[in-house]
């Protein structure tokens, strides 16, 4: 069983959290249909996620990690995008 990491993810906590800058501001949060919320919901969750990761110290190397994702592997709100963001997002910025 691969450990949960301290953001609630079932799959090994991304190298970016072991950071001197403080935690992720999603740490610890109670409510994890924000961050992980049912496909449907997607979109509202990012607008919502959206408040805790725009004001988070690891916001651009969460950001820069979830865009490294292969786009259909990572479930779930990082860095204030969805699946569906990221997926639009990754080819513009592999693009630059």
């Amino acid at each position: 069983m691969v450990p949960v990491s301290p953001i609630g993810t079932r799959s090994a906590a991304p190298d970016f959290l072991d950071t001197p800058h403080g935690p992720a501001a999603c740490a610890g949060t109670e409510d994890d249909t924000t961050f992980f919320p049912e496909p449907e919901t997607s979109a509202a969750a990012a607008a919502a996620a959206a408040l805790y990761c725009h004001r988070c110290p690891l916001y651009r190397p969460c950001r820069a990690w979830a865009l490294a994702q292969p786009p259909d592997s990572l479930h779930g709100i990082w860095a204030g995008t969805s699946r569906s963001q990221r997926r639009w997002l990754r080819p513009r910025r592999s693009a630059s």
